[in-house]
């Protein structure tokens, strides 16, 4: 199933339909529009908008049989979370933007997602680094898109079991990120597993700091070996 970003609706929309996955998709609003969703496994959720500058703003409000269980509305990058039961959900937004809703993968530990639906996960990385881990994906191929916190794309890789993939966050939307993940191909497994680290990323080495280095190392290299040209000529005398 395809991840489904869209164009924005008009000013009097209609509800659209949006696969069922584990968590909803990352929609774009220009004005007002009205996505209709399936979850067909419940848990905690992150509701998440963003916009391009503080001049605009996204009012996003998820119902649940009309009672409203979440809302974010918020310029530049803003989540909120809630526990959501599985079901049929609709998804209001409102101003100039971006929103999403994904599955909390806070935790980055191995979890088993299904191979028939669209993972679309929120993660809280430590640093801009982040790698992807991809195990009991058996000789499937597996699609992975990662989004910063403006939901805005950062990369996409294909990976199959016991493969990894790293992307890099801009360190201005590093804070917050979602990850999209699909089966592409290869024979139905039932399930695969992802797993994720994060941290900074490793600094280019440092070659003007080798001529100071070098001198700590020669300088008592050279004050030692002068010592004992000086004790072999006392001896000698």
């Amino acid at each position: 199933m395809a991840l489904a970003v869209l164009a924005a609706a008009g000013s009097a929309p209609s509800a659209r339909a949006a696969a069922a996955g584990v968590g909803a998709g990352i929609f774009s609003v220009d004005g007002t529009r009205v996505q209709n969703l399936t979850l067909p496994q419940g848990g905690t959720y992150y509701l998440t908008v963003a916009t391009d500058s503080g001049s605009e703003y996204v009012n996003a409000s998820l119902t649940y049989n009309g009672s409203l269980l979440a809302q974010q509305n918020a310029s530049f990058s803003s989540s909120t979370f809630a526990s959501l039961p599985a079901g049929n959900y609709s998804l209001s937004l409102v101003g100039h933007g971006r929103a999403a809703l994904g599955w909390d993968f806070t935790n980055g530990a191995v979890e088993n997602f299904p191979d028939n639906e669209t993972l679309v996960a929120f993660l809280a990385p430590s640093g801009p680094g982040v790698q992807v881990y991809v195990s009991r994906g058996n000789a499937q191929t597996i699609e992975l898109s990662m989004y910063g916190d403006d939901l805005l794309p950062v990369g996409n890789a294909t990976a199959s079991a016991d493969g990894s993939v790293t992307f890099v966050l801009p360190p201005s939307a590093a804070s917050v990120a979602y990850l999209v993940a699909r089966v592409t191909a290869g024979a139905p497994n039932g399930i695969y597993g992802l797993s994720w680290t994060s941290g900074p990323l490793n600094p280019p080495l440092d070659f003007t700091a080798w001529p100071l280095f070098l001198l700590w190392i020669l300088v008592p290299v050279a004050l030692a070996f002068g010592i004992f040209v000086l004790l072999q000529r006392r001896r000698a005398r």
